[in-house]
């Protein structure tokens, strides 16, 4: 067993994983903050939050920097047990 003891998610249930956009619409940004070219769906200018939920029980959420796989990693990895049965989209 690692030494964090059962502060890791996944140990008992499982965990579903998934990523959220933060921030507001660019249709409702005044237009001297908009920037050209950016749009809705593409998360421009909002903050990605990984959210990490163990059925049943505890819920982690921690900010990440684009949703590639080399960035959100490593929070997952931080914040799930090894074996865990994880469902994501």
């Amino acid at each position: 067993m690692d030494d964090d003891g059962d502060t890791k998610l996944g140990r008992v249930a499982p965990v579903e994983i998934d990523e959220t956009f933060v921030g507001g619409k660019v249709k409702n940004m005044h237009k001297s903050k908009r920037i050209k070219d950016m749009n809705y769906s593409a998360g421009n200018g909002k903050a990605i939050v990984l959210g990490m939920l163990e059925r049943g029980g505890k819920v982690r959420a921690n900010t990440v920097q684009d949703r590639r796989k080399v960035n959100m990693q490593p929070t997952i990895l931080a914040n799930v047990a090894a074996g865990a049965h994880i469902i994501t989209d």
